[in-house]
């Protein structure tokens, strides 16, 4: 229920704009449930049917409040509220895209029709990588360096989780389903 859903965001606004940082708050309304719950909206809209014609709009907002991001920590600023404004760019970004191949052909663009099949994967496995990467003590000449190297190196560790685990175990429980159907 979409109430559920904002009651539950309320509280997270809330404890980020009064810099509440306990831990134990961070458990419930860290920025990482705002963002989950970004995601849960734009399922919500996409599935909806109500924002297609807007799906260009989305893209270009997405794409800009992304890029005022970056742009602004670039510059050093201290916003606190950075993670928020990502968050809100990548997911009309998901959005605009996912309504955009409701009516476009994506199957040329191989390696994106890949990143979507792996994007669970990439999603479990960028934090442990990340964790691990970050204890390495390796030099880089500016945060966004960084950002983009372990970007980049989190998707082909994701990848190949795909490659070596998701995909052979979604293909062994659907042999296994099979078999149980056909007995």
């Amino acid at each position: 229920d979409r109430r559920l859903i904002f009651l539950w965001a309320l509280p997270i606004i809330a404890l980020l704009f009064f810099h509440v940082t306990n831990r134990a708050w961070n458990v419930v309304a860290g920025f990482i449930n705002l963002e989950f719950l970004f995601g849960v909206a734009a399922c919500y809209a996409y599935h909806s049917g109500k924002f297609f014609a807007a799906r260009y709009a989305l893209l270009m907002v997405g794409f800009l409040l992304v890029l005022a991001t970056i742009v602004l920590l670039y510059h050093g600023a201290t916003i606190y509220y950075f993670r928020l404004l990502a968050g809100l760019g990548f997911s009309a970004i998901v959005l605009g895209l996912a309504l955009m191949e409701r009516h476009m052909d994506f199957s040329r663009f191989r390696t994106t029709i890949f990143l979507g099949a792996a994007s669970y994967a990439i999603y479990l496995a960028h934090a442990p990588f990340l964790s691990v990467l970050s204890k390495l003590p390796i030099h880089y000449p500016h945060w966004l360096v960084a950002f983009g190297i372990f970007m980049m190196l989190s998707c082909v560790a994701g990848a190949v989780y795909f490659w070596l685990i998701e995909r052979p175990l979604m293909r062994f429980a659907q042999q296994r389903l099979l078999h149980e159907q056909r007995a």
